[in-house]
Order: structure tokens, then sequence, then C-alpha cells
């Protein structure tokens, strides 16, 4: 059965008190990931999107735990729609990268994917592995304290997602409920959203694509 927006927020909200309720540092994580879920549906139905879900099992959403393919036939995803566009907001998939799009082989090694903990993509053909330039935006989560190896860590997946061009030429976002242009080609934000106040400081990291959240959720 399709659920639409209320019954996808309870449900995701449901999901971060399960999540929220094991004490283990892996479950925390989870939690805050669904958490910049929850904040990105509610950006994206302001942009006026329409939300609907068609769980797996009734009344519960399923997501990926871990790095995964886009057609793992347990895992849920959330549909946004307007008259013209349609997108797909997903959890911990793995996306081909742009060094892999340059060898012009269709074998995907585990060098040649990664993980995005938080994704909206164009409507993903049923094959395992999106390409990045399925993505509209991108988001790594981070809780506990800060390590500047995040920092590098965003980096290094933002290149993996296009090139960059420079302010004066940012091009329209492929996500501009999210930020209105993007200094890369292709034009697909990437977040990084940390609990920690000292994410604050790298906010200067928009002028190579990359955008730093201090979000507690």
């Amino acid at each position: 059965m399709t659920i639409s927006k209320l019954a996808i927020l309870n449900a995701v909200k449901a999901a971060i008190s399960r999540a929220k309720a094991s004490g283990s540092p892996y479950a925390q994580g989870k939690a805050y990931e669904l958490r910049v879920l929850l904040r990105l549906l509610r950006i994206i139905d302001s942009a006026g999107y329409k939300l609907t879900c068609t769980p797996k099992m009734a009344g519960v959403l399923t997501f990926g735990g871990s790095p995964c393919k886009a057609n793992h036939p347990d895992h849920d995803y959330i549909s946004g729609s307007t008259s013209t566009e349609k997108l797909e907001i997903r959890i911990s998939v793995q996306v081909t990268t742009l060094s892999h799009s340059w060898k012009g082989t269709t074998v995907v090694k585990a060098a040649d994917r990664h993980e995005i903990d938080v994704g909206v993509y164009r409507p993903i053909k049923t094959r395992r592995y999106p390409a990045f330039t399925e993505l509209l935006l991108g988001v790594s989560c981070k809780t506990g304290g800060w390590n500047k190896a995040y920092v590098r860590e965003a980096l290094g997946m933002r290149r993996e997602l296009g090139f960059l061009t420079s302010p004066r030429t940012s091009l329209t976002s492929s996500a501009p409920w999210f930020i209105a242009t993007v200094p890369c080609d292709p034009p697909v934000p990437f977040a990084l959203y940390a609990t920690n106040a000292g994410s604050a400081v790298y906010a200067s990291l928009a002028a190579l694509g990359l955008y730093v959240e201090h979000y507690k959720g």
C-alpha cells in the first residue's frame, strides 16, 4: 500500500526512536542519518514535491544499514514528484564514480563505488549501483566528536561527483531546493552534516561545492 507525507514522516520518526533506543554507537549513527533524512524530506516537501512511499512491510520503513545496492529487495525508498519532475530519496546506496566512468567498462569493482549516506536521485533504473550522474544531492552524516578526516573524506567524494568550475561560472543546481547554484559540473551539491560544532568553521568549502552543515537533529 502506498503511503503519503504524514505517514512517511511518522514512520521515519518511529525508525529514529527505534535506533535511538539502542545504546550502540552504530545505531546512534543510523538514527542521525534518519534525522537528516527527515530534515531533507521537509525541505523537499516545502519545495512543492508530493512525497509517497510503498513500503515492503506495512507501516514500517526499512532502509540500508550498511553500503548497499539500489535494487536491494528488502529496502524502501521515498519518492517525490511535481507535475514535471520526479526524484527518489534513498539511504546508504552506493554510486559509481567519475573515475569509474573514465574506464569504459561496465565491471564495477569495490574501488569504483562509494556509499552516499542520504541521497536524492533521479528515478533509478533497476540496476545495482546508480551512476554519479543520477545523483541530485549527496549527503554524508557524522556524529560524535569532530575529526578533520571527515572533511578530507567528503572532499574526496566531492571530487568523484564532478569537475570544479568556479564560483563565477556556477551552474544551476540539480537540487535548487537545497542550494541555487553549484560550482561543479555536473552541478550536484554534496553536503556534510555533523552534530559537532567543530564542523561550523568549514563553511568556506562551499566554494568547492561541499556544503558543511552543523546540525544536531
